[in-house]
């Protein structure tokens, strides 16, 4: 909780923001780069995303720490479990915390070297024996 400290008088909160570069190029999948685990599942699933010779499109990308994970994950549960402070004081139901999961991270890392500015399908981020999700893009310039 030490990490929420130097953040609480925020007014407003960004998790995470991706920047990407639109290109061009349709995205292209392959099996040699796909765990069976997600090819079997969905052959177009974002773990399939066949890998560029230039890393991430040539796009230099800083990896997440332990350290941010923590902040993220941190600063999530603070702010659910206080929503009643910025939500004219009604406190929500069922705000059960949440858990950092790698598996997530790294699919949302190989969607983001895609460099496509779009959400992928359903069918793309669902994990076999584990959840479906949603997730959030943004853009900012």
């Amino acid at each position: 909780m030490a990490l929420i400290g130097m953040f609480l008088d925020l007014k407003w909160y960004i998790i995470l923001t991706l920047t990407v570069v639109a290109q061009i190029s349709a995205t292209q999948y392959s099996d040699q780069d796909c765990s069976p685990h997600y090819f079997r599942y969905n052959p177009k699933h974002t773990a399939c995303i066949k890998k560029d010779t230039t890393p991430n499109g040539g796009v230099n990308w800083k990896s997440m720490t332990d350290f941010d994970r923590r902040l993220i994950v941190e600063s999530h549960n603070y702010f659910r479990g206080n929503v009643h402070v910025y939500n004219g004081g009604r406190r929500a139901s069922n705000m059960l915390p949440i858990s950092y999961d790698r598996e997530l991270e790294n699919l949302a890392q190989l969607w983001a070297a895609n460099c496509i500015f779009a959400h992928d399908e359903f069918t793309q981020r669902y994990i076999p024996g584990k959840y479906s999700l949603g997730q959030n893009l943004a853009l900012v310039q």
